[in-house]
């Protein structure tokens, strides 16, 4: 889940991973300009941002309870077995649809723990000795999924120019700041949204630039430089309002039953 800020005593929105991931390929939908190169393969990219978090659905779907907040456990908290098996799991739902997809996919699970695009791993430091062997027991598998993926689409003629070291790190750039992008309003609520400047936002192949966001008030946003189709842009996610619960409140009873509602904004060339 996604727990998003709020004002002192004000509900939270609640945002399931899916729903994040599901909105975030609104972002994949509509990139390319002049500026900026189509994406390539463009179904195969979509389908991934798309699905990146959809391992996180039998979790969502019965929420833990975060003790100190009397809320969901949030986006990066909660029993760190859960969390690598989602991931892991995002991964693996996504191989089922082509192998570039789960390539795409088990890329981005791989870099949130820490593996690089060089192949080399940087892994949280202060991760105690059984966290670390299960963080370092992720990266392998995703590196053995990979490596699989890969001798599959040796034999695409289509998506194996496109499975090259450049091409790989160029989409997983693409996803990334899909994610990221995402992120900026799932994780704040308006009032509390700050400028700020995604890096590494790829152009084409091994060009790459910094764009900046800032809300210019009513729901909007300017994005500079721009990098999709159109002039602007809706992006909509759904959710749920809720409150903190008690110990002994029946929580997956209150989330299900939540006040459902989809946050709007609207991103224009800035």
């Amino acid at each position: 889940m996604i727990v998003q800020t709020a004002n002192p005593g004000q509900p939270r929105f609640i945002i399931r991973q899916i729903d994040h991931a599901r909105a975030c390929a609104t972002f994949a939908r509509a990139f390319g300009n002049p500026a900026f190169a189509p994406l390539e393969p463009a179904a195969e990219v979509v389908f991934a941002t798309a699905q990146h978090d959809s391992g996180w659905e039998p979790i969502d779907a019965l929420p833990g309870r975060d003790p100190q907040t009397g809320l969901p456990w949030h986006l990066g908290q909660g029993p760190l077995a859960d969390r690598l098996r989602a991931n892991a799991g995002s991964a693996a739902l996504a191989e089922r649809d082509n192998a570039y997809v789960g390539l795409l996919v088990s890329q981005h699970t791989w870099r949130l723990w820490g593996g690089q695009h060089d192949g080399g791993m940087v892994i949280d430091p202060d991760l105690d000795p059984g966290a670390r062997a299960l963080v370092e027991a992720l990266l392998r598998g995703e590196a053995a999924r990979q490596a699989r993926l890969l001798a599959a689409l040796t034999g695409d003629p289509l998506l194996a120019p496109l499975a090259s070291p450049d091409w790989r790190r160029y989409n997983d750039l693409r996803l990334r700041f899909f994610d990221r992008l995402g992120l900026y309003f799932h994780l704040t609520h308006p009032a509390a949204r700050a400028r700020a400047t995604f890096d590494r936002v790829p152009r084409s192949v091994n060009d790459e630039s910094a764009l900046t966001i800032e809300s210019v008030g009513n729901d909007r946003y300017a994005l500079t430089p721009w990098p999709f189709a159109g002039n602007e842009l809706v992006f909509e996610t759904p959710g749920r309002w809720l409150l903190p619960l008690p110990p002994d409140a029946d929580f997956a009873h209150a989330l299900r039953y939540a006040p459902v509602d989809t946050q709007r904004a609207v991103l224009t060339a800035g």
